[in-house]
C-alpha cells in the first residue's frame, strides 16, 4: 500500500515535470501521454482490487469457512460467497476484546 502510494506520488511529480518540458517545446506529447496513461491505470487497479468489504450479506451469500484477523484493525474478517454471481465479499467482525 505505501509503495503503491509513494509511486503515484513520484509519477505525478513526474508527469508535472514532464508536462512543463512539452509545454516549453522541450520534449514531445508522447511522454506527458504516456505518464499520464500509467497513473489512471494505477489508479484504476487500486479502486478494481480494493477489498470488498462492507456490512452483513443478503440471505443468499454462503458462508465459506474462510476467516482471519486484520493485523491493522485487530478485527476477524470472514468471507461469503454469492453462488448465484460468483461475487465474494469480505466482511469484518468486531474487533477481540483485550
Amino acid at each position: 500500500m505505501i509503495a503503491r502510494e509513494a509511486a503515484l506520488t513520484f509519477l505525478t511529480v513526474l508527469l508535472l515535470i514532464v508536462g512543463g518540458l512539452w509545454f516549453a517545446d522541450v520534449l514531445g506529447w508522447q511522454p506527458v501521454l504516456l505518464l499520464a496513461v500509467v497513473i489512471v491505470a494505477l489508479l484504476f487497479e487500486r479502486r478494481r482490487y480494493e477489498r470488498r468489504t462492507g456490512g452483513q450479506p443478503g440471505p443468499e451469500w454462503e458462508l465459506t469457512g474462510e476467516s482471519w484477523t486484520d493485523p491493522n484493525t485487530g478485527h476477524i474478517v470472514r468471507v461469503w460467497f454469492d453462488p448465484e454471481t460468483g461475487d465474494r465479499r469480505e466482511v469484518r467482525t468486531e474487533p477481540p476484546l483485550h
